[in-house]
């Protein structure tokens, strides 16, 4: 791993130290470690691989982990659509041309949203108390009075508010010679794609777009060759 720290701290230097600006209080490596690898069997049923890749996960306060692992978002979508829509991507890190790298963080923004309010008075209301008692020729007259009753307003205002946004970027670096990290070559000095997520599932949706993105780079290499 020691070659690719220096890879990603130099790109971090490159992009105004990204590593650290991009990605403050991130702290979610605990979180983000419940990395999901294909069972053997679905592999064994795929087409060829012909895009072999390996995923780590950056925090800012641990640094790169020491082993393979990805988002928990991205491995639910691995498994059951990226698996079937790009049968030939293959999570391998044993044979890894490709190195992709998930940095998360939070961003603070401010929304307007519409509230509803209420608010409980009370007070007295003039009404009918009772009744005076009848007699011969004297019918029964209302008793006015005051009684305590309880009244409730509502209304909607809109307020701003700060939240928190999820960030997510994926980089994608592939090998000099295009042949498997475990030989130990360098990376390409430029992540051949970066893709940014933002809001809900943002790793994942970063992660679909790198291998919408790859899968058309290699399908336009592939018609060159032809």
């Amino acid at each position: 791993m020691g070659w690719f720290s220096k890879k990603v701290a130099r790109i971090s230097k490159a992009d105004g130290a990204r590593g650290r600006s991009l990605i403050p209080g991130m702290g979610c490596l605990g979180l983000i470690l419940s990395f999901a690898p294909l069972p053997a069997a679905a592999q064994q049923q795929r087409q060829p691989c012909t895009f072999h890749f390996v995923m780590y996960l950056y925090d800012e306060d641990l640094g790169i982990a020491s082993i393979p692992a990805m988002d928990s978002d991205q491995a639910k979508w691995l498994r059951t659509t990226g698996a079937k829509k790009y049968p030939d991507f293959c999570l391998d890190p044993q044979n890894a041309s490709y190195v992709m790298l998930t940095m998360r963080w939070s961003e603070k923004k401010e929304r307007t949203v519409t509230k509803t309010h209420s608010a409980t008075t009370t007070g007295p209301v003039p009404g009918v108390v009772g009744v005076t008692a009848a007699g011969p020729g004297k019918p029964a007259e209302p008793i006015w009075g005051t009684q305590l009753r309880t009244f409730i307003t509502t209304w909607r205002e809109k307020e701003t508010e700060t939240v928190s946004e999820a960030h997510a970027l994926v980089l994608t670096f592939g090998t000099k010679d295009g042949t498997s990290i475990a030989e130990g070559v360098e990376l390409k000095p430029k992540p051949t794609c970066q893709a940014k997520g933002v809001g809900s599932k943002a790793a994942r949706k970063a992660f679909e777009f790198t291998f919408e993105y790859l899968a058309l780079l290699e399908r336009g290499r592939a018609n060159q060759s032809k």
